[in-house]
C-alpha cells in the first residue's frame, strides 16, 4: 500500500498540499503510480489524520495538489 504522508507545516488553510513536480513524492504519484488530475491516492499527516486525498496536476507547472476527502479522513489512532 502507498501513502503519501505530509508534514504539518506543508497543508495549506484548507487541508490541502502542493507539491512539486521535482518532489519526489509527485514524482511517484505521476510516474510510478500513474494517477491523473481526479484519482485518490492514501494520504497521511506526520503524527496526525490520514485518509484519500484527490490528485489534481497543474499540467502548466506539474504541481501535484492533493486535497484531502473529509469524509475518508480517520483520526491517527490513540497511544
Amino acid at each position: 500500500m502507498n501513502l503519501v504522508l505530509i508534514k504539518p507545516a506543508e497543508r495549506s488553510d484548507d487541508g490541502s498540499v502542493a507539491l512539486a513536480s521535482k518532489d519526489e513524492r509527485s514524482v511517484h504519484i505521476v510516474n510510478h503510480l500513474n494517477k491523473r488530475t481526479g484519482d485518490t491516492v492514501s494520504f497521511g499527516v506526520v503524527d496526525g489524520s490520514r485518509g484519500k486525498a484527490t490528485v489534481t496536476i497543474d499540467d502548466g507547472g506539474g504541481v501535484v495538489r492533493l486535497t484531502p476527502v473529509p469524509e475518508t479522513m480517520v483520526p491517527p489512532a490513540p497511544e
